[in-house]
C-alpha cells in the first residue's frame, strides 16, 4: 500500500468513527451541537443556506452555471448539500468515502428521486466521464 492509499484508508477510518459517533456534528462542527444535538431540519436548512450563497456569490461575478442540469457534491456525508443542490438543478449525486455515511444518506434520503448517492473508496472515479456533470461542488473535504 502506498502513501496516498494509508492516508485515504485512514481518512475514511477516521469519517466511519465520526459517522458512529455524532454524524451531523461531524459534517458541520458547530459546537453547541456537539453530542448528536443537530435538529435535522436545521441541519438541512443550513445546506440549503450555504448554497443559495454560492449561487449569489456566482452570480455576483457573472458566473451562471446550467440550471436545470446535474450537479455532484463531492464529500456529501449525510447530503446535507447533496439536497440543497437538487432542489437548485433539478439532480444531484453525492459521492463520499465513507460507507456509514453514504448508507445514511441513503436512508435519509429514500423518498428523493432528484438524489444519488455513491460510495467512491478510491482515489480515483473510474464509472464518471468528465461531461458526467454540469456543476461540481465540494466544502469541508
Amino acid at each position: 500500500m502506498n502513501d496516498q492509499d494509508e492516508d485515504l484508508a485512514q481518512t475514511i477510518a477516521d469519517w466511519e468513527h465520526m459517522g458512529a459517533t455524532d454524524p451531523f456534528w461531524a459534517v458541520l462542527t458547530d459546537p453547541s451541537k456537539s453530542g448528536n444535538k443537530w435538529d435535522p431540519s436545521d441541519f438541512f436548512r443550513a445546506g440549503q443556506d450555504e448554497i443559495a450563497a454560492v449561487l449569489a456569490w456566482l452570480r455576483g461575478i457573472q458566473i451562471q452555471p446550467k440550471i436545470p442540469g446535474v450537479a455532484a457534491d463531492f464529500g456529501c456525508g449525510l447530503g446535507r448539500l447533496t439536497r440543497a443542490l437538487a432542489e437548485v438543478f433539478g439532480g444531484c449525486d453525492g459521492i463520499d468515502a465513507s460507507p456509514s455515511m453514504v448508507a445514511r444518506a441513503k436512508e435519509i434520503h429514500s423518498s428523493e428521486k432528484r438524489v444519488r448517492f455513491i460510495l467512491n473508496t478510491t482515489s480515483h472515479f473510474p464509472d464518471l466521464s468528465d461531461s458526467t456533470y454540469d456543476f461540481v461542488y465540494s466544502n469541508i473535504v
